[in-house]
């Protein structure tokens, strides 16, 4: 989209107007002098002017300074915690990020945790040891307990690893060297200094499983470099027995009340349920997403009638297709919703995905547009294949239509072509 532009009025160069303004400096002060001026003759020739002074060549303003480096993290010490203030954590990941497991991930809802301190390093948390690994739950429990200390949390885990904005996909940050962090464990520092959280090996934490992991199962956090790359993201959860022991996986302890807010959950709902939304309201919230505002003003969805003429053959070539008019709400796996649209806005149609947050707002998840192409377009589901929806200006016409799916290798919905 073009961005408009915004004229500037011109203004004059510092260097011309302080030269005007040393020219009016000088006037004023040859003036209400008149009695020690000679008389002028009346054969005198016009009067010589003194050459002017050059006008000073304009400078260049100065460079800004470069951006300061951030402040390296201090080697840790034996022992060494960090106090984690109390405040709210979005827990989980956005819906439509790449690699996100809704079934097990929250949609950042919001939870309140109190202070807390953490060990900056895994047990033992000296940097002299190595990391204590190949233990059970139950066994690093009791050491942390025999320091006066206890298992972190999943929500304190999540919490010091996305720091004190929120908003950290790893530890360090965005993205994740992992040869970086195997040799410089200071190069992969949390926001607030917390070292090797779920870079080295996984971590248990006192959390039982919820959201898709077995409830008589032990949530572990991170994961060993080798291990893959979504796995060592803040929000990434696993689970398994408490008795297991593994070399990849270790522990650190945290100390202070442990909190007693545990991981959200969400009831099951329904796969597919057309939503009644009314249509100003269903245009306020296109409008709200970026990517699909220029279509809000005005889009229109298309109805039934309409989606029927898409199809030349008649309803029998859905062969148990069902069409979805309207908005649908669908839930490919459990702790995934999305609605679904198609309509019309001027002489565009598209295929709309939008992700409903739990403050009320909507992400976009995926959209095609058909520039130039008025519609209809039909859309179909069939509780047989709820990991993917079906749609096509012309049914069951060569190279016409496509799918909307829940992508498997990054996890994502996205609308294809076929």
């Amino acid at each position: 989209m073009r961005r408009p532009r915004h004229p500037r009025g011109r203004r004059s160069p510092r260097w011309a107007e302080s030269l005007r303004a040393a020219g009016l400096a000088a006037s004023l002060a040859c003036g209400g002098a008149e009695t020690s001026a000679p008389a002028e003759s009346p054969d005198a020739g016009p009067p010589i002017e003194a050459p002017a002074e050059p006008a000073p060549a304009p400078t260049e303003p100065p460079a800004a300074p470069p951006p300061a480096e951030p402040e390296a993290p201090a080697p840790p010490r034996a022992g060494e915690t960090v106090a984690i203030p109390a405040g709210t954590l979005a827990v989980g990941s956005r819906p439509g990020r790449p690699h996100r497991r809704a079934e097990n991930e929250a949609d950042r809802v919001p939870v309140e945790l109190p202070a807390f301190e953490i060990d900056r390093l895994p047990y033992p948390n000296d940097p002299a040891a190595p990391p204590r690994t190949g233990l059970s739950r139950p066994e690093a429990a009791r050491l942390c307990e025999a320091e006066g200390k206890r298992l972190c949390t999943e929500l304190e885990w999540e919490r010091a690893c996305r720091g004190p904005e929120g908003d950290r996909t790893f530890a360090p940050g965005a993205s994740l060297d992992r040869d970086a962090c195997r040799e410089d464990p200071l190069a992969c520092a949390s926001a607030e200094g917390v070292l090797q959280l779920g870079t080295l090996q996984a971590e248990w934490t006192a959390s039982d499983g919820n959201r898709g992991l077995m409830e008589d199962q032990a949530v572990f956090r991170g994961a060993a470099p080798d291990g893959e790359l979504p796995l060592h993201r803040c929000a990434a959860r696993r689970a398994t027995r408490p008795t297991t022991t593994s070399r990849h996986i270790g522990f650190r302890c945290c100390s202070g009340p442990a909190p007693e807010a545990t991981y959200p959950t969400e009831p099951t709902v329904a796969r597919f349920r057309m939503l009644e939304v009314e249509l100003e309201e269903l245009r306020r919230v296109l409008a709200s997403v970026p990517e699909l505002a220029p279509w809000a003003a005005d889009f229109r969805p298309f109805d039934e009638q309409e989606m029927l003429r898409a199809l030349p053959e008649g309803v029998e070539s859905l062969h148990g297709w069902e069409l979805a008019p309207g908005v649908l709400r669908w839930a490919p796996v459990d702790g995934e919703l999305a609605w679904v649209v198609t309509g019309r806005s001027g002489e565009d149609s598209l295929v709309a995905v939008l992700h409903p947050m739990p403050d009320g707002s909507y992400v976009h998840g995926a959209s095609f547009i058909r520039e130039g192409e008025s519609g209809p377009i039909a859309l179909a589901w069939t509780p047989p294949s709820h990991g993917e929806l079906l749609w096509s200006p012309c049914w069951g016409c060569l190279a016409e239509g496509g799918a909307v799916v829940l992508r498997e290798e990054d996890r994502r919905i996205v609308v294809v072509q076929r």
